[in-house]
């Protein structure tokens, strides 16, 4: 179980999961959560290594949260991600920034969450002749194994 901790003045932000693994295809929900109430903010997720932005929340407070990216009511102190369709490239660890813009500005960045993809290898079923004299044999060879993608 994650725990906020509250340092006075210090927006700490936490993550969850901290590692996940889904299969090719999958979808994941991941969540960032702060210790401060955000009266106007923004959430930014990105892939560890890489600058652009994979999913950006802005939150504003109006007598609840409202996620304009979701377009959602939200609690005023999480943003949640829901990502779908893994591919083997999108294994990596997911970093979230959650910035207060009001009444100053703070920013501060989560641990990350590390997502594995996994994928299902199939293979299509195979037919093999072998022919003798005038006999023939027929075999169907079909399979499935589940091995992480690389």
């Amino acid at each position: 179980m994650n725990t906020l901790h509250w340092i006075r003045g210090m927006l700490v932000v936490i993550q969850s999961p901290h590692n996940v693994t889904v299969t090719a295809g999958d979808t994941v929900q991941i969540q960032c959560c702060w210790n401060q109430h955000v009266s106007r903010g923004t959430v930014n997720w990105h892939e560890e290594g890489h600058i652009e932005i994979k999913y950006k929340s802005v939150l504003v407070n109006n007598s609840q949260c409202y996620d304009r990216a979701s377009q959602q009511t939200v609690t005023c102190n999480c943003s949640n991600w829901t990502i779908s369709n893994f591919t083997r490239n999108d294994s990596g660890t997911y970093i979230c920034k959650a910035t207060k813009e009001i009444p100053s500005l703070i920013e501060s960045v989560g641990d990350g969450t590390q997502i594995t993809v996994t994928c299902v290898i199939r293979r299509s079923p195979q037919r093999v002749c072998v022919s003798c004299d005038s006999h023939a044999l027929g075999v169907s060879v079909e399979g499935e194994a589940t091995a992480p993608e690389g």
